[in-house]
């Protein structure tokens, strides 16, 4: 199987200090956007993706074009449009690794997409919607739309992050409630931080994924930073612990478990309506948890992702017992 990812593709500007926004600061430039980073992740991993979005027809769109295409990810669905300046997102980073955000849009609203092309897309049986800026209207939001109509149509594995940033939608957040839980409805993959959760239903934890699990979707995982991820079905929850690690920048982790997550779902066969037995979704969640706190070790998002080889090295530290995964803390340290 293969994975298409659409939204945003960008270049994320880092400050070099720990500042906030609207201070004075020096910038380093990197890929980002995150559904690129999903589809980045999965072909680091060794599974086809591809990428679906705009960028605009000047050195920025030239360099993430590029970067695509060194990462392997197909780039028949990404469109370079004329008289249009790449999108920009300036990362602040603050001192324990969390960070602001600002955009400066561009060409990733524009992009558009036919619904007669749906027949070049039937090699690729999960669909993941991660975009950050696709419920804001425009070209971008009618396409995502119709793909994700289409996808549910066509019975293709449907996996959506909502990615809620306040610099986009501090001010429109019911409407952005109302969109992302449209998508709840038919995924049967759902990833959200623990911030999403509680804006898209008001409960705390195990009610809010009990929420959107009853909504539809067929697989909730819940992001917690650094306590892991917290994984439910309709019959089965658990608690999954990550690594210890000290975050150097959280840009991009989210993606990074998104992406080690459907790389597992993909390589395993777990087409849409496939019922992943809880030993197994712990496994998979594991696993994807440690590629989401590996990125956190390194600046940046793409330029951050972990191998697969180092992945597995340390996902071998995690250990089921009764339902519940445990770390080999004393080997951890050794390995850290």
């Amino acid at each position: 199987m293969s994975v298409l990812c659409v939204g945003e593709l960008l270049i994320d500007f880092f400050s070099k200090e720990d500042t906030v926004l609207g201070h004075e600061a020096t910038y380093l430039h990197n890929p980002g956007g995150a559904p690129a980073n999903v589809a980045a992740m999965c072909a680091k991993l060794g599974e086809k993706s591809a990428f679906m979005g705009a960028v605009g027809d000047d050195a920025y769109g030239n360099q993430l074009r590029g970067v695509l295409e060194a990462y392997a990810i197909d780039t028949l669905f990404l469109q370079q449009l004329k008289g249009l300046e790449t999108t920009k997102a300036f990362v602040t980073l603050q001192s324990d690794g969390e960070r602001d955000f600002t955009f400066k849009r561009g060409a990733d609203e524009a992009f558009e997409w036919q619904n007669n092309e749906m027949l070049a897309l039937a090699d690729y049986q999960l669909f993941h919607f991660g975009s950050a800026t696709a419920f804001m209207g425009g070209r971008l939001e009618d396409s995502y739309n119709a793909l994700y109509e289409a996808g549910v149509k066509e019975g293709k594995f449907i996996s959506f992050d909502p990615n809620y940033r306040e610099a986009l939608y501090g001010q429109e957040q019911s409407a952005w409630k109302r969109k992302s839980l449209h998508y709840v409805k038919q995924a049967d993959f759902v990833k959200v931080s623990e911030e999403e959760l509680y804006l898209m239903t008001e409960q705390d934890l195990v009610i809010g994924a009990k929420t959107l699990i009853e909504l539809g979707a067929g697989i909730v995982a819940v992001t917690l930073g650094k306590s892991g991820v917290y994984v439910a079905t309709e019959q089965y929850s658990a608690r999954i612990p990550s690594i210890a690690i000290e975050a150097v920048d959280a840009t991009g982790a989210g993606d990074a478990f998104v992406g080690a997550f459907l790389y597992q779902v993909s390589r395993r066969g777990l087409l849409h309506g496939a019922r992943i037995e809880p030993e197994l979704l712990n496994e998979i969640s594991a696993f994807a948890a440690v590629a989401g706190a590996l990125n956190c070790l390194n600046k940046g998002a793409m330029s951050a992702l972990p191998s697969l080889e180092v992945i597995q090295s340390y996902s071998k530290l995690f250990r089921i017992e009764g339902g519940s995964s445990h770390v080999d803390k004393r080997n951890l340290r050794a390995r850290l």
